[in-house]
């Protein structure tokens, strides 16, 4: 009899062994956001303190709503914070455009100012739906040496396939990935 077959001994282990197999399959399919370092090995700790956001050339929606979020959660770890709009004030006093945020007479102008490092922000969207910013790549330029001085790459967490409703769920909002990506940039930085 078909409703029978969960009550014997050999049937009930083989669907608790299912069961914890697909469980197991679950757990190990999914992932929480991560990170990696980049640093410059001239970089001292504590020598920036003052960033001004760079215009975002993210493929995310509008990409600036990430960077001046990370630069949000940045002055609320004691950093001074320049948003793209205020760079780019900054950048017209000289007569450089916002595009050549990243040219060496724009991060020598952002030096005069006071700016230590361009914080530059990019991400790339999911491609299956969902919270975008799968990857986002942070880079931070000297205003003094016009170099790299060191970034992030962060990668959101995950879960099942791509544009699956627990991938959907497992991912983490601009807010959430804000804060972290501003608490390992704070690391960084020292």
């Amino acid at each position: 009899m078909p409703w029978a077959l969960g009550r014997s001994p050999a049937n009930a282990a083989a669907w608790r062994r299912s069961w914890c197999t697909a469980i197991l399959l679950a757990a190990t399919g999914c992932g929480g956001s991560k990170y990696e370092q980049i640093k410059a090995p001239d970089y001292a700790d504590g020598s920036v303190r003052s960033l001004a956001i760079a215009p975002s050339d993210s493929l995310f929606g509008d990409g600036s709503q990430l960077a001046d979020a990370v630069g949000a959660e940045l002055g609320k770890r004691g950093f001074t914070v320049v948003d793209t709009t205020g760079a780019a004030v900054l950048l017209s006093k000289y007569g450089i455009s916002q595009v050549d945020v990243r040219a060496p007479e724009a991060l020598a102008a952002l030096g005069k100012e006071g700016v230590d490092a361009i914080l530059s922000v990019s991400s790339t969207a999911a491609t299956m739906g969902g919270p975008g910013m799968r990857h986002v790549k942070v880079r931070l330029i000297s205003t003094r040496t016009s170099k790299e001085i060191g970034g992030i790459d962060w990668h959101n967490a995950w879960g099942g396939v791509p544009g699956s409703p627990a991938d959907f769920t497992m991912r983490k909002g601009l807010a959430d990935a804000a804060q972290e990506i501003a608490e390992a940039l704070a690391k960084l930085l020292g």
